[in-house]
C-alpha cells in the first residue's frame, strides 16, 4: 500500500470582492454641489447637486429610492431603485463614481448638451 501524503492547501489572500446589496456604501454618502459656494444651500436648495445616503439619492425636485446597487469597480457603483419626482415614479438605474480621493463624484451632475455628460460634482465638507 503507497504512503499516504498529507493534503496541504494554501490560501492565497486577495482584496475583498465587490459587494452588492441594496444600500450604497458610505463612501458616496453627503452633500454633493457642482461648486462648493453652492454647499452652503442644503438640500432642495441645491438645485444643481445631490444628496446621497443609504438607500436615497435625493436632487431638487426628484429622488431615488433605492433597491439594489451592484459594485462595479474599486470606486464604483451601478444601482436600481424607484424614481419619483412631484408627477411620475418610474424605475430607473444608473451609475456613481467616485474619483480615487473620494471628493468628486465624475459625471454625476444634470447632463446638458449633446454629449448627455453630466460636470462632476464635488463633495460638500461635512459639517
Amino acid at each position: 500500500m503507497p504512503p499516504l501524503l498529507p493534503l496541504v492547501l494554501f490560501t492565497v489572500a486577495t482584496a475583498a470582492p465587490a459587494r452588492s446589496g441594496d444600500v450604497i456604501p458610505e463612501a458616496f454618502h453627503g452633500e454633493w454641489a457642482v461648486d462648493i459656494a453652492q454647499c452652503s444651500s442644503k438640500g432642495a436648495d441645491n438645485v444643481e447637486g445631490m444628496t446621497i445616503s443609504a438607500d436615497a439619492i435625493t436632487r431638487y425636485e426628484d429622488g431615488v429610492a433605492i433597491t439594489r446597487v451592484e459594485a462595479t469597480g474599486r470606486n464604483s457603483i451601478r444601482y436600481q431603485g424607484m424614481y419619483a419626482n412631484y408627477d411620475e415614479e418610474a424605475p430607473t438605474s444608473g451609475t456613481l463614481l467616485l474619483s480615487a480621493d473620494g471628493n468628486r463624484l465624475i459625471g454625476a451632475g444634470y447632463a446638458e448638451g449633446p454629449d448627455g455628460k453630466g460636470p462632476d460634482l464635488l463633495r460638500c465638507p461635512r459639517s
